[in-house]
């Protein structure tokens, strides 16, 4: 146990938790000890965790059993039933912690992570989580990298294919104001041309976008599949193809003219 709370401890401060220190595996003060966190600290292991999808299959479960049946669960965090678009996180509470939750909402493909703890009730702790969470969903929203625009073709020489298509590198969205997000413009700058081989992921150019204030982000455009070099016999079958066709319309030109 020790060990794999040595690990929790190191897993921790890998993700940027500068306030935590783990003394066992569930959380619980014990034999003096005391697990010491952080709001801020918590939203970024809430973060991670939120890298594994199914762990809102279970946070957003209002009532389940187990046991055939015979013992019922009932979710602590009950906004999920109070405010829209609540999926998770987790509730807790001890004496010394006093009411505390990490809150997950998501609405119009924004999802949204608040922290309080230290309440003097469940009442405060869910009037401060909606007061943070309606302020964030009130004035910012996901921007995506690309909006309408259509990624360029890019034609391939000496390739067993004559174009390749790109795409991102790391389409990732960008969280800003809704009075920022309205401002943000678009250039994207490819190649036209790439000679073979090409790699899917090989850059091919990239997109930057820019706001009010200049540039915000930029994002490199990649190959989105493969392109063989063609083979000397492949190019040499390709020009006699080509001198053999030539050679045809040359004789039917000059029957035509008879």
């Amino acid at each position: 146990e020790s060990h794999f709370v040595s690990m929790m401890n190191e897993r921790a401060r890998q993700i940027g938790c500068k306030g935590t220190e783990f003394v066992n595996p569930n959380g619980l003060d014990t034999d003096g000890e005391q697990t010491k966190t952080t709001a801020r600290d918590l939203a970024l292991i809430s973060q991670e965790l939120l890298k594994h999808p199914k762990i809102l299959n279970y946070t957003s479960i209002w009532m389940d059993s187990v046991r055939n049946g015979s013992f019922g669960l009932a979710n602590t965090n009950k906004m999920l039933k109070l405010y829209d678009g609540m999926v998770g996180l987790k509730t807790g509470y001890t004496s010394t912690a006093g009411y505390c939750i990490s809150a997950v909402a998501q609405r119009d493909g924004m999802r949204l992570i608040a922290v309080v703890l230290g309440e003097p009730d469940k009442q405060s702790r869910n009037q401060d989580i909606a007061a943070m969470l309606n302020y964030g969903f009130a004035g910012y929203a996901v921007v995506p990298i690309l909006d309408k625009e259509t990624l360029p073709i890019v034609s391939v020489e000496l390739g067993t294919r004559d174009s390749i298509s790109v795409e991102l590198s790391d389409d990732t969205p960008l969280l800003m104001t809704k009075a920022e997000a309205g401002n943000v413009k678009r250039e994207i700058h490819c190649t036209e041309h790439a000679q073979a081989p090409i790699e899917k992921g090989d850059p091919m150019g990239e997109i930057v976008l820019t706001g009010s204030d200049g540039e915000i982000t930029r994002r490199t455009l990649v190959a989105a599949e493969n392109a063989d070099r063609k083979r000397t016999t492949d190019i040499f079958r390709e020009l006699l193809e080509y001198l053999l066709m030539k050679k045809r319309l040359l004789t039917v030109r000059f029957l035509t003219s008879m």
